[in-house]
C-alpha cells in the first residue's frame, strides 16, 4: 500500500511540474510599444492567463516577427495592495538547466526597466529607457493606471537566431517583488529554468491561410484515424502536432527519418504537422 501512493505521489509530481509546450505565432503586424490596445497590433497572438485570486487575472499576449518577441500584459496591474509588475523569463538556447546560468534572460518592468543576464531578480541594470529592448508604460505612483504593459525583446538581444532556430523555453510571471510572484505556467519556478514552458518559434505567417509542403516531406495517410506518418525527416528536426488554433498537441524530435504520431485520441477535425519549415494540414476522422 506505502508502495503504491509512493508511486502515485512520484507520477503526481512528474505531471504537475512537466512544461507546457505553446506556439508562439510569426504575426507581421507592427505594434507600437505604448501600452494601449489595438486589435490590429494583435490579431494573431499566443494568449496565456496568469491567476492571482479567485476573481482576478492577468492575461499575457505572445507573437514575434522574425525580428523580436513581443508581449502584452492587461488586467489590473496597478490595484490592490500592491502593483503586479510584468516580467519575463526566457532560456532562448533552451539548455533547461536546474538552476540559472548565463545566457538565460529576466526582463522585468516597473518604474523603471530591469534585466539580467544569467540570474532571477537581480536590479543592478534598471533604466527607464533600455537601449536594447522596450516596454511601456512604466509604474508611477499616481494616475494615469498602467492596466497594459507592452514589451518588445529583440531576437538579438538575447542571442536567438530564428532562422536556424525554432525553440526557446519561456515563463511568463506578475510580481510586487517582495511578497508575491504569480507565474505561467502554473508549476514554473523563477529559479528553475526547467520548468519554463516550451516554445515553438512559428515560421509561418499567421496571415498565410494555405501553406504549401516542401516536396521532399510525405505525410500520410490523411485522414487518419489512428497513426500519422512524416517521411524524408532530418533526424533532430522538430516535428509539432497543433490544432487550427496553434495549441500544441505534440512535440517531439524526430530521431530517424520516418517517425509516426498517434492521433487516435484526438476530435474529428483539421490539424496541422510543422517539420522541417514546412506545414501539412491533416484530417482527424473518428
Amino acid at each position: 500500500m506505502r508502495l503504491s501512493l509512493f508511486c502515485l505521489l512520484i507520477i503526481f509530481f512528474a505531471q504537475s511540474t512537466n512544461a507546457q509546450t505553446v506556439t508562439v505565432p510569426y504575426d507581421t503586424n507592427t505594434v507600437t510599444i505604448d501600452g494601449v490596445l489595438n486589435s490590429m497590433e494583435w490579431q494573431h497572438r499566443l494568449e496565456v492567463v496568469i491567476p492571482n485570486t479567485s476573481t482576478d487575472s492577468v492575461i499575457v499576449w505572445c507573437k514575434h516577427d522574425m525580428n523580436a518577441l513581443y508581449y502584452a500584459f492587461s488586467g489590473n496591474l496597478d490595484a490592490g495592495p500592491a502593483f503586479k509588475f510584468p516580467e519575463v523569463l526566457l532560456d532562448p538556447q533552451y539548455v533547461r538547466t536546474t538552476a540559472w546560468q548565463p545566457g538565460q534572460w529576466w526582463f522585468h518592468v516597473s518604474a523603471q526597466d530591469c534585466e539580467h543576464n544569467g540570474a532571477y531578480g537581480v536590479y543592478d541594470s534598471c533604466a527607464v529607457t533600455q537601449p536594447g529592448w522596450d516596454a511601456g508604460p512604466n509604474f508611477t505612483p499616481s494616475p494615469p493606471a498602467s492596466n497594459m504593459v507592452e514589451i518588445r525583446i529583440p531576437f538579438s538581444k538575447i542571442g536567438f537566431n530564428p532562422s536556424t532556430q525554432d525553440t526557446l523555453a519561456m515563463s511568463v510571471l506578475v510580481s510586487n517583488t517582495s511578497s508575491f510572484w504569480k507565474l505561467w505556467p502554473m508549476a514554473a519556478d523563477t529559479g528553475k529554468p526547467d520548468t519554463w514552458s516550451t516554445a515553438i518559434i512559428s515560421k509561418i505567417p499567421a496571415s498565410i491561410n494555405k501553406v504549401k509542403v516542401s516536396k521532399g516531406l510525405k505525410v500520410y495517410p490523411n485522414p487518419s484515424e489512428k497513426v500519422v506518418y512524416i517521411e524524408n525527416l532530418t533526424p533532430s528536426d522538430r516535428v509539432v502536432l497543433t490544432d487550427m488554433y496553434g495549441r500544441v498537441i505534440r512535440s517531439i524530435v524526430a530521431d530517424r527519418r520516418t517517425i509516426s504520431i498517434n492521433v487516435g485520441g484526438l476530435h474529428s477535425g483539421l490539424y496541422m504537422i510543422q517539420a522541417g519549415g514546412s506545414v501539412e494540414r491533416i484530417r482527424v476522422m473518428r
